[in-house]
Protein backbone atom coordinates (compact mmCIF):
# COMPACT_ATOMS: atom_id res chain seq x y z
CA UNK A 1 0.00 0.00 0.00
CA UNK A 2 1.32 3.41 -0.96
CA UNK A 3 2.20 5.87 1.77
CA UNK A 4 0.15 9.04 0.98
CA UNK A 5 2.73 11.28 2.66
CA UNK A 6 5.55 9.82 0.55
CA UNK A 7 3.45 10.14 -2.60
CA UNK A 8 2.70 13.80 -1.87
CA UNK A 9 6.36 14.50 -1.15
CA UNK A 10 7.42 12.77 -4.35
CA UNK A 11 5.00 14.91 -6.38
CA UNK A 12 6.34 18.11 -4.82
CA UNK A 13 9.93 17.10 -5.57
CA UNK A 14 9.13 16.09 -9.17
CA UNK A 15 7.29 19.39 -9.74
CA UNK A 16 10.63 21.07 -9.01
CA UNK A 17 12.36 19.05 -11.72
CA UNK A 18 13.90 16.30 -9.60
CA UNK A 19 13.15 12.63 -9.08
CA UNK A 20 13.82 10.15 -6.27
CA UNK A 21 15.16 6.70 -7.20
CA UNK A 22 15.65 3.59 -5.07
CA UNK A 23 19.28 3.28 -4.01
CA UNK A 24 19.85 0.09 -6.00
CA UNK A 25 18.63 1.80 -9.22
CA UNK A 26 20.26 5.18 -8.67
CA UNK A 27 23.14 4.87 -11.13
CA UNK A 28 20.98 3.24 -13.80
CA UNK A 29 18.50 6.14 -13.73
CA UNK A 30 20.78 9.01 -12.87
CA UNK A 31 23.04 8.92 -15.93
CA UNK A 32 20.45 9.90 -18.60
CA UNK A 33 18.47 12.14 -16.27
CA UNK A 34 18.41 15.91 -16.49
CA UNK A 35 16.54 18.77 -14.84
CA UNK A 36 13.35 18.01 -16.74
CA UNK A 37 13.54 14.22 -16.64
CA UNK A 38 13.86 11.50 -19.25
CA UNK A 39 10.10 11.12 -19.61
CA UNK A 40 8.47 13.33 -22.26
CA UNK A 41 5.45 14.24 -20.15
CA UNK A 42 7.65 14.94 -17.12
CA UNK A 43 9.64 17.27 -19.40
CA UNK A 44 6.55 18.90 -20.88
CA UNK A 45 5.00 19.72 -17.50
CA UNK A 46 7.66 22.42 -17.07
CA UNK A 47 6.39 24.27 -20.16
CA UNK A 48 2.63 23.72 -20.14
CA UNK A 49 0.00 23.19 -17.48
CA UNK A 50 -1.05 19.55 -17.85
CA UNK A 51 -4.69 20.24 -16.91
CA UNK A 52 -4.92 22.94 -19.59
CA UNK A 53 -3.97 20.58 -22.44
CA UNK A 54 -7.35 20.16 -24.13
CA UNK A 55 -6.48 18.93 -27.65
CA UNK A 56 -3.71 16.61 -28.85
CA UNK A 57 -3.31 15.58 -32.48
CA UNK A 58 -1.52 12.24 -32.86
CA UNK A 59 -0.25 11.92 -36.45
CA UNK A 60 1.14 8.52 -37.32
CA UNK A 61 -0.75 6.92 -34.45
CA UNK A 62 0.32 3.35 -35.32
CA UNK A 63 -1.34 0.91 -32.89
CA UNK A 64 -2.34 3.53 -30.31
CA UNK A 65 0.77 3.64 -28.13
CA UNK A 66 0.89 7.45 -28.05
CA UNK A 67 -2.88 7.81 -27.77
CA UNK A 68 -2.90 5.68 -24.63
CA UNK A 69 0.08 7.58 -23.24
CA UNK A 70 -1.52 10.98 -23.89
CA UNK A 71 -4.86 9.84 -22.49
CA UNK A 72 -3.16 8.91 -19.23
CA UNK A 73 -0.93 12.01 -19.12
CA UNK A 74 -3.48 14.68 -20.06
CA UNK A 75 -6.69 14.10 -18.08
CA UNK A 76 -8.65 16.87 -19.83
CA UNK A 77 -7.51 16.30 -23.40
CA UNK A 78 -9.35 15.12 -26.48
CA UNK A 79 -6.94 13.07 -28.57
CA UNK A 80 -7.34 12.88 -32.35
CA UNK A 81 -5.34 9.91 -33.65
CA UNK A 82 -4.62 9.49 -37.37
CA UNK A 83 -3.39 6.19 -38.83
CA UNK A 84 -3.64 5.60 -42.60
CA UNK A 85 -2.88 1.88 -43.04
CA UNK A 86 -6.06 -0.20 -42.72
CA UNK A 87 -4.61 -3.17 -40.82
CA UNK A 88 -2.74 -0.95 -38.35
CA UNK A 89 -5.78 1.29 -37.99
CA UNK A 90 -7.84 -1.73 -36.91
CA UNK A 91 -5.35 -2.29 -34.08
CA UNK A 92 -5.49 1.40 -33.15
CA UNK A 93 -9.29 1.19 -32.83
CA UNK A 94 -9.06 -2.00 -30.78
CA UNK A 95 -6.34 -0.67 -28.46
CA UNK A 96 -8.14 2.61 -27.73
CA UNK A 97 -11.73 1.35 -27.67
CA UNK A 98 -12.14 1.93 -23.93
CA UNK A 99 -10.63 5.43 -24.04
CA UNK A 100 -13.57 7.79 -24.44
CA UNK A 101 -11.45 10.85 -25.19
CA UNK A 102 -9.62 9.25 -28.13
CA UNK A 103 -11.11 9.75 -31.59
CA UNK A 104 -9.56 7.74 -34.44
CA UNK A 105 -9.21 8.55 -38.13
CA UNK A 106 -8.21 6.15 -40.92
CA UNK A 107 -6.12 8.68 -42.85
CA UNK A 108 -2.77 10.42 -43.13
CA UNK A 109 -2.21 14.13 -42.70
CA UNK A 110 -0.26 15.85 -45.47
CA UNK A 111 0.20 19.04 -47.47
CA UNK A 112 -2.94 18.51 -49.56
CA UNK A 113 -6.13 16.50 -49.29
CA UNK A 114 -6.69 13.56 -51.60
CA UNK A 115 -5.18 10.09 -51.84
CA UNK A 116 -1.65 8.69 -51.88
CA UNK A 117 0.21 5.39 -52.06
CA UNK A 118 2.01 4.33 -48.88
CA UNK A 119 4.89 1.87 -48.79
CA UNK A 120 4.33 -0.95 -46.31
CA UNK A 121 7.22 -2.30 -44.26
CA UNK A 122 7.62 -5.56 -42.38
CA UNK A 123 7.56 -3.47 -39.20
CA UNK A 124 4.35 -1.40 -39.33
CA UNK A 125 6.06 1.45 -37.46
CA UNK A 126 8.18 1.98 -40.60
CA UNK A 127 5.31 2.32 -43.10
CA UNK A 128 6.02 5.50 -45.04
CA UNK A 129 4.79 7.86 -47.72
CA UNK A 130 8.44 8.62 -48.51
CA UNK A 131 9.54 6.15 -51.18
CA UNK A 132 13.13 5.60 -50.01
CA UNK A 133 12.56 5.78 -46.22
CA UNK A 134 12.88 2.04 -45.57
CA UNK A 135 15.94 -0.10 -46.09
CA UNK A 136 15.83 -3.29 -48.15
CA UNK A 137 15.59 -5.30 -44.94
CA UNK A 138 12.44 -3.55 -43.76
CA UNK A 139 10.50 -3.07 -47.01
CA UNK A 140 7.69 -5.57 -47.45
CA UNK A 141 7.31 -4.87 -51.17
CA UNK A 142 3.67 -3.96 -50.71
CA UNK A 143 1.71 -0.73 -51.04
CA UNK A 144 -1.72 0.58 -50.09
CA UNK A 145 -3.73 3.52 -51.38
CA UNK A 146 -4.72 5.71 -48.47
CA UNK A 147 -6.74 8.83 -47.74
CA UNK A 148 -4.85 12.07 -47.03
CA UNK A 149 -6.20 15.24 -45.45
CA UNK A 150 -4.61 18.51 -44.37
CA UNK A 151 -4.60 19.43 -40.70
CA UNK A 152 -6.25 22.73 -41.61
CA UNK A 153 -9.18 20.83 -43.19
CA UNK A 154 -9.40 18.40 -40.30
CA UNK A 155 -9.55 21.24 -37.77
CA UNK A 156 -12.43 22.84 -39.68
CA UNK A 157 -14.34 19.57 -40.02
CA UNK A 158 -13.89 18.60 -36.38
CA UNK A 159 -14.49 22.09 -35.00
CA UNK A 160 -11.01 22.26 -33.44
CA UNK A 161 -10.15 25.83 -32.54
CA UNK A 162 -6.78 25.29 -30.88
CA UNK A 163 -4.25 22.45 -30.69
CA UNK A 164 -2.13 22.25 -27.56
CA UNK A 165 0.13 19.48 -28.86
CA UNK A 166 0.70 18.27 -32.43
CA UNK A 167 2.77 15.08 -32.40
CA UNK A 168 4.05 13.66 -35.69
CA UNK A 169 5.78 10.35 -36.23
CA UNK A 170 5.52 9.79 -39.97
CA UNK A 171 8.85 8.33 -41.14
CA UNK A 172 10.09 11.40 -43.02
CA UNK A 173 6.72 12.91 -43.96
CA UNK A 174 6.56 15.37 -41.05
CA UNK A 175 7.29 18.49 -43.13
CA UNK A 176 4.32 17.68 -45.38
CA UNK A 177 2.12 17.45 -42.30
CA UNK A 178 3.22 20.93 -41.22
CA UNK A 179 2.67 22.32 -44.72
CA UNK A 180 -0.91 21.15 -44.45
CA UNK A 181 -1.24 23.11 -41.22
CA UNK A 182 -0.01 26.40 -42.69
CA UNK A 183 -3.18 28.32 -41.86
CA UNK A 184 -3.38 27.04 -38.28
CA UNK A 185 0.31 27.70 -37.72
CA UNK A 186 0.08 31.22 -39.16
CA UNK A 187 -2.86 31.98 -36.89
CA UNK A 188 -0.95 30.51 -33.90
CA UNK A 189 -3.67 27.94 -33.33
CA UNK A 190 -1.09 25.18 -32.83
CA UNK A 191 0.68 25.69 -29.53
CA UNK A 192 3.41 23.06 -29.68
CA UNK A 193 4.67 20.58 -32.27
CA UNK A 194 6.83 17.56 -31.67
CA UNK A 195 8.33 14.97 -34.01
CA UNK A 196 8.21 12.23 -31.48
CA UNK A 197 7.78 8.52 -31.33
CA UNK A 198 10.01 6.29 -29.27
CA UNK A 199 9.25 7.62 -25.82
CA UNK A 200 5.57 6.94 -26.21
CA UNK A 201 5.86 3.29 -27.11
Amino acid sequence: MKNPLKSALRKIIESCGYRIFPKDRFYENFVPYNRYGTDFIHYLRHFVEIDKVNVCIDVGANRGQTARYFSNAFPSAEIFSCEPVSSTYALLVKNTAELGRVKTFNLALGSKSGSAVINLANDDQLNSLVSDSSSGETKAGRQETIKVKTLDAMMVEEGIQHVNLLKTDTEGFDLEVLRGASSALAQKRVERTDQYGGGCD
